[in-house]
């Protein structure tokens, strides 16, 4: 067998043997031999290279046993390496360092402070990382990454934002940025993917391996995961659904520039604007309780608070906004028949209001009948998946057996 096709089939093994490992609590390689079908001596070379070299497994010694030779048992090193995961949104900044095991040791939230500019919120986000190191107490060469979330169009390849609406961040490389003022590696990707790729670790993908988490935010994004991976796409930047166009009637404007963008429309950018536009053209709510002209200051979250309040106009901008984005999910499950649709961001989080639409659109359009029983629900974090998803980036990367040297 030649040696490079040799050599991709150790690295499969090992990745398969690494999650098994991590998957069980203690673990022999008898055991582990008997799981992946695998010979007894090639799980013996496998596990001692995870032990000594990637060190992301330790020995536990012997066990205990009723009958026979006690085993030796191992585990996954969950407790000795540690992640950074950093998330920044639009108005606030949330930085964590946790274990591998996603154990939380330390948090902090800053307001993004995103008026001072590209420069500024990079260094903000670097004094956090080191204020996160610092009360830790952690070595901070058993720090394996800093995982970076952030909205807009990433090149993953590059590992650069193209774009950031949120922002108007362009062509900027801020994962090499923070990796040298930081000194660690920093991986970088679209919060949407993120919150996907947490779930795949920390959440449903235990349950599902075939699912898209639809992102409810200022923007509208999808993370895919096929077959427990993540999907990319040739270029790296899959996902932006945001930017299907759901309507040649509906002229309002995206960030992205187009017109009748699901973005435009369905977002909490599209529905704070949707009604701006209702009131200026003399259209009455409750949500100018307090002051009849202050329209400009109209966000998603006033119209979904006054939407549970009863309020006609606010219900009907909701509605409609729901009826686009259940189009969107719809085809979104025709084109690519997942397990589950898992909603996060602040608009998803609104609760039934928003949620509830999305479900009976799945349940009462799709087109086969074993897509009806599709699985709808909430992200298993909430408010806090990107930054879950922001730990999962470096240990996806942990788990595939990439060296984290990037920047």
């Amino acid at each position: 067998m030649p040696k490079l096709n040799a050599t991709y089939i150790n690295k499969l093994n090992k990745i398969k043997v690494l999650e098994y490992i991590r998957k069980e609590h203690s673990i022999s390689r008898a055991d582990i031999a008997k799981a992946t079908r695998l010979s007894s001596p090639t799980v013996t070379r496998i596990v001692e290279s995870l032990i000594n070299n990637e060190k992301l497994v330790i020995d536990l010694g012997v066990g205990s046993s009723d009958v026979g030779r006690p085993p030796n048992l191992v585990s996954f090193a969950s407790k000795d390496r540690f992640i950074i995961g950093v998330d920044i949104g639009r108005t606030n900044i949330s930085a964590a360092i946790a274990d591998l095991d996603a154990k939380i040791i330390h948090e902090t939230k800053q307001p993004t402070g995103a008026e001072e500019g590209y420069e500024g919120v990079i260094a903000r986000v670097a004094r956090m990382i080191e204020e996160l190191v610092v009360l830790s107490e952690v070595n901070r060469n058993n720090i394996m990454g800093v995982g970076l979330a952030v909205g807009g169009l990433i090149d993953n390849k590059r590992e650069i934002i193209e774009f950031s609406p949120d922002f108007q961040w362009r062509n900027v490389d801020p994962a090499k940025k923070l990796s040298e003022a930081v000194g660690l590696p920093v991986m970088i990707d679209n919060v949407t993917r993120v919150a996907a790729i947490g779930e795949l670790h920390y959440g449903i993908g235990e349950k599902y391996r075939n699912f898209i988490c639809v992102n409810i935010g200022y923007g509208i994004g999808a993370g895919i995961i096929i077959d427990g991976k993540p999907f990319y796409g040739s270029h790296g930047v899959s996902g932006e659904f945001g930017h299907i166009k759901v309507s040649k009637d509906n002229d309002s404007l995206c960030n992205c520039g187009n017109r009748g963008c699901l973005e435009a429309v369905a977002s909490g950018y599209g529905i704070a604007m949707t009604m701006r536009k209702l009131l200026r053209e003399g259209a009455t709510s409750r949500v100018l309780t307090v002051n009849q002209s202050d329209w400009e200051n109209i966000t998603a979250e006033r119209v979904i608070e006054a939407a549970k309040q009863g309020d006609p106009l606010s219900l009907e901008v909701i509605h409609d906004a729901m009826e686009y984005l259940a189009i969107g999910i719809v085809n979104l499950i025709t084109l690519f028949d997942p397990e589950a649709i898992i909603l996060s961001g602040r608009v998803a989080l609104a609760g039934d209001l928003i949620v509830g639409p999305i479900k009976a659109a799945v349940k009462s359009r799709s087109i086969n009948v074993n897509r009806k029983d599709i699985h709808v629900g909430v992200a298993t974090y909430g408010s806090r998946a990107a930054l879950m998803g922001s730990i999962a980036l470096i240990l996806n990367e942990v788990l595939n057996l990439q060296l984290i040297s990037r920047n």
